[in-house]
């Protein structure tokens, strides 16, 4: 059964994701790592959009991509102001795609998940 989503409820659905979604920025900081290609990079953004998916009631489309807003707009904020030279943007843009494809496999999964309790729990009621 779905129901309709508002739209204060999807800013807040999104914005919340977003949020949390650059938290792998600042866990990069408090462990003093650069960013590189590692196993938590890709677990992160699925582990977000799981549980936006599974918690959230947006639209997946929208919800999962949004994990990964803040990392190029934190690049371009960078670049804009010159702190910090990135050579590479376009592969970078082209990574973060990747990341928030990840992060909608990861919501799709959640919501895939949260229909299946929803439906379980109704054979076991009726």
């Amino acid at each position: 059964m779905s129901h309709p989503v508002t739209t204060v409820r999807l800013w807040f659905e999104s914005i919340l994701a977003s949020v949390v979604g650059s938290g792998e920025l600042v866990l990069m900081k408090l462990s003093d790592t650069n960013p590189s290609i590692g196993l938590y990079e890709f677990v992160y953004p699925l582990a977000v959009g799981f549980l936006m998916g599974i918690f959230g009631r947006g639209p997946v489309w929208i919800v999962g991509p949004v994990t990964m807003l803040c990392m190029p707009v934190g690049m371009v904020a960078s670049m804009v102001t010159g702190s910090g030279g990135l050579n590479l943007w376009p592969i970078a843009l082209i990574f973060y795609g990747v990341l928030a494809l990840i992060g909608f496999v990861g919501a799709a999964i959640g919501r895939g998940t949260q229909l299946f309790w929803i439906k379980r729990s109704a054979r076991k009621g009726a």
